[in-house]
């Protein structure tokens, strides 16, 4: 299999594409390039991503949310992975020493997937992490769920707001209290979510608190697209305020930096969903800050409206709408490329311990 980058083919689809005239891999110019359209292939996470059979290409940048790190490399295993946050990825085959001082690994190298060999030492110098799927590890807590005791129903259903009769003052944004704070263990959420990004598939997702400590909340999630499985998780800061739970539920695995809320406007009433009612505060807010890809930051700004209950666990959200935009460089006339995309969460089901 060629290497491509942002490429995530699988053989049938690398067959059908060369069948077709598409070009056999693709290695741009510069890191700032987007995958091309008119190639097929595997980058290195699009190479891990298919060993997983993961139903989404991951990026070095996001994996790690799939995954615990090892205490060391010598605890590496076959089929786990040695990782360069926005570099590169390679996935652990065996040691070739009794000194576990060098490592065979397989890897989307910069021509094709091949067998190679690294220094440990090497890889510990330029940064690189050894990471454990999280459903192979010993500290993943099995996702057995309780009975439903908030909405249950099998398809999204829009909710209905209704604005609290006496106009009060009410809370401002940056008032409202962290909703992950109250967590404990064995609390879970379902949502169907939805996203304009292309090639995207609606997929449902179910968050569980898998442990507390005093400072943070520890969730594992499965999501479900097309019939595959995704396991991956969080840790929460207790000392997070609301901006930083709405940026969870975003949509956007690439690292977002110095965000701030611009615009903001909190109103209570209840929001009526599949018959039940919430006491619950409706949020709507713009959000500004940057996206950090392939060592450059871009301009991104988030259009939120989401309802939120004390009732719900975790975040709290019952319905939520985010509308992202963001600038990925210019054209070849100099104009701004603004990439738009928007996703939605409706809550299925949510219970407790």
């Amino acid at each position: 299999m060629p290497y491509a980058w942002g490429g995530f083919s699988s053989f049938e689809e690398f067959q059908k594409g060369v069948e077709q005239g598409l070009f056999a891999g693709h290695i741009p110019k510069v890191e700032s390039a987007r995958s091309s359209r008119h190639a097929v292939g595997v980058d290195c996470s699009g190479f891990v991503s298919r060993c997983w059979d993961l139903p989404r290409k991951q990026s070095t940048r996001s994996l790690g949310s799939l995954c615990y790190e090892l205490d060391d490399f010598e605890s590496l295993l076959p089929g786990e992975v040695v990782n360069s946050f926005d570099g590169h990825v390679v996935l652990f085959e065996k040691w070739e020493d009794a000194d576990r001082s060098r490592m065979r690994v397989f890897e989307a190298g910069r021509l094709r997937v091949e067998e190679s060999s690294y220094e440990v030492a090497l890889l510990k110098a330029r940064g690189y992490l050894p990471l454990r799927y999280m459903p192979l590890a010993p500290r993943w807590v099995d996702m057995d769920l309780g009975e439903p005791d908030a909405a249950a129903f099998e398809a999204p259903v829009a909710g209905r707001w209704i604005p609290a009769e006496t106009k009060t003052a009410g809370a401002k944004f940056a008032d409202l209290r962290n909703p992950v704070k109250g967590a404990v263990p064995n609390q879970w959420v379902r949502y169907r979510v939805a996203s304009s990004s292309p090639g995207s598939a609606p997929s449902i997702e179910t968050r569980m608190v898998a442990r507390t400590t005093e400072t943070t909340v520890e969730t594992q999630s499965v999501s479900w697209v097309d019939g595959k499985e995704m396991m991956f998780g969080a840790a929460l800061s207790k000392q997070a305020d609301m901006l930083g739970a709405l940026l969870e539920f975003t949509g956007i695995s690439e690292p977002m930096k110095d965000f701030q809320a611009v615009e903001s406007r909190v109103e209570t009433g209840t929001f009526v969903s599949a018959g039940q009612r919430y006491p619950a505060c409706k949020i709507t807010a713009i959000l500004k800050g940057e996206l950090e890809m392939r060592h450059t930051r871009y301009s991104l700004t988030i259009r939120a409206t989401c309802y939120q209950s004390d009732e719900v666990p975790l975040h709290g959200i019952l319905e939520a709408e985010f509308t992202t935009e963001f600038t990925w460089g210019n054209d070849e006339k100099g104009e701004p490329i603004v990439i738009e995309t928007k996703t939605t969460l409706h809550l299925l089901a949510a219970g407790k311990p």
